[in-house]
């Protein structure tokens, strides 16, 4: 069975890990919790590709890897990290190379640069627009909505605030047609041919113009699985300075002079406390710097 191995002890990771991959390659996908059920589920079937996080209970990423790597039997196998302690100062941590992998990647997860290394590596078609569809769990850069409302202010008001916040932050993506059907379950729903019309780019664009200004535009792309209709918007992180609202509207929520983040409960909200505000502009001058 060609299968994927996620490793992390984080259960919404392994959730999300594994949605995006079945979604998007052609690869069954297992999990484990920590090094014992890793090496046992590898000793089992060898995967074609490896994903593990670094800190973790029940043995560290770096012990993983080691034992990967220095039996014959599975040396070979593609590893990537995925970590929040892969920086340090802006730059790939020096140290991550030592463990010869093929992959590197930040928490919060980059999903569709990760499904597309998981495609060159495998030799396989990806569809990474079908991970972040289909990933089913919100973070930092993945936000779901089954309707947007651009028809009136409020509603343009709300979305323009979601793209302020992604943009202040480490960019990401919005997913319109997928239904939040309890509290942390996800159900893609589709969306309609007039909604799919009203988020063509242009007319995306110029809908938010208003409250974004002429220097803040983002991406949108109208994606059919299944007989459903999803549109993904981009927006890109902000490299040199923060992203303020050009207008404001009370019933959407967004105020002129107020800075939007998105935040650890993937929520977009204002910047309260200055934590926040540090994490902030060490993202702007270049500086991450994560505990290995």
């Amino acid at each position: 069975m060609k299968h994927i191995l996620v490793v992390d002890d984080d259960s919404p990771v392994r959730r999300l890990l594994s949605n995006a991959f079945s979604h998007s390659l052609d690869y069954a996908v297992l999990t484990a919790v920590d090094n014992g059920s890793a090496l046992a589920s590898i000793g089992n079937s060898a995967p074609a590709l490896v994903t593990t996080d670094l800190r973790r209970t029940g043995g560290t990423g770096e012990e993983f890897i080691e034992s990967v790597r220095i039996n014959p039997a599975t040396r070979d196998i593609p590893i990537f990290i995925i970590s929040a302690s892969v920086f340090a100062n802006g730059q790939f941590d020096p140290r991550v190379f030592r463990f010869r992998i093929d992959g590197a990647f930040q928490k919060p997860i980059p999903l569709r640069e990760l499904v597309e290394c998981a495609g060159r590596t495998l030799g396989t078609p990806s569809d990474p627009l079908l991970a972040l569809i289909h990933a089913g769990v919100e973070s930092r850069v993945l936000d779901y909505k089954e309707r947007v409302d651009l028809s009136t202010r409020s509603g343009r008001a709300s979305l323009a605030k979601d793209v302020l916040a992604f943009s202040n932050s480490d960019g990401g993506h919005i997913v319109v047609g997928v239904r939040e059907a309890s509290a942390g379950v996800f159900c893609a729903v589709g969306i309609t041919n007039e909604q799919a019309e009203s988020l063509e780019v242009s007319r995306l664009n110029k809908s938010l113009r208003v409250f974004l200004g002429h220097d803040l535009c983002v991406a949108s792309v109208v994606v059919t699985d299944s007989a459903m209709r999803y549109c993904v918007i981009s927006i890109k992180a902000s490299t040199d300075e923060l992203r303020f609202a050009h207008a404001e509207d009370a019933n959407g929520k967004l105020f002129l002079g107020r800075i939007y983040v998105r935040n650890d409960a993937a929520e977009s909200a204002e910047v309260r406390d200055g934590a926040t505000m540090r994490q902030l502009v060490r993202r702007l001058s270049g500086k991450k710097s994560e505990p290995w």
